[in-house]
């Protein structure tokens, strides 16, 4: 695994509760609406199933 100096390694593995994070470039407002934000939302959710 790579080492990234900014965070602890990451061990997943089986079942458990993962949070993500992320940004885009120069912060720009992509989820600006509660529709767009329960999309991609609901999105995520879907993915991890």
């Amino acid at each position: 695994m790579k080492h990234r100096p900014h965070a602890p390694l990451h061990f997943l593995h089986g079942e458990g509760i993962y949070m993500v994070t992320g940004t885009t470039l120069h912060k720009l407002l992509l989820n600006n609406s509660e529709e767009k934000l329960n999309l991609l939302h609901d999105l995520l959710l879907e993915l991890a199933d």
